[in-house]
């Protein structure tokens, strides 16, 4: 009896034995948010890139050129990020609540 109850306990944690829709939902929320997290990284390195640059050696008047910040795509990458975090949940709502 026991053993029975701890089996049904923990059995919506795991999902190996979740329908592949949830595997598929679970997995693409993952790969959609480490996309964002890229995509912000990638924004990061190439907006500090820029912003060094843009400092001559010797400061000289008039010379200064503020950088531009293109590079970073704070709206694609919070949001690929943003949506990556809710397709998971559901995901994982959708196996926990399966039973």
């Amino acid at each position: 009896m026991r053993d029975k109850h701890r089996r049904n306990r923990y059995s919506g944690r795991s999902l190996s034995g979740a329908p592949l829709w949830i595997k598929v939902t679970v997995w693409v929320g993952v790969l959609l948010a480490i996309a964002g997290f890229g995509v912000l990284g990638y924004g990061f390195v190439t907006t500090l890139d820029a912003f060094t640059s843009a400092f001559p050696t010797a400061i000289e008047p008039g010379r200064f050129t503020p950088p531009s910040f293109e590079g970073l795509n704070l709206g694609l990458g919070f949001g690929l990020f943003f949506a990556g975090f809710v397709v998971s949940a559901v995901g994982a709502l959708a196996n926990e609540t399966r039973h």
